[in-house]
């Protein structure tokens, strides 16, 4: 699992309509990270916005492409 203490920020890769994308590193083990942070509240998950955040992640999640990031870790904060 990961700790989210043990990452630590490198640098932010970009940001689009949902959100930032942030690249970190795990300070234990080296392994780099992106994290994908939303400007939604989870309260603005339950309308009809909602379903293209469970997209997002449904097709994050479905993909297997060498040069595209593989889907590890959902957190909601």
């Amino acid at each position: 699992p990961i700790v989210l203490t043990a990452l630590a920020l490198i640098s932010e890769l970009g940001e689009g309509s949902f959100g930032k994308v942030y690249k970190f590193v795990n300070k234990n083990t080296g392994v780099i990270y992106s994290a994908k942070e939303s400007f939604k509240d989870v309260d603005s998950f339950y309308n009809e916005k909602s379903y293209n955040v469970i997209r997002n992640i449904q097709i994050m999640l479905s993909i297997d492409f060498p040069s595209i990031q593989k889907l590890d870790s959902i957190f909601i904060i």
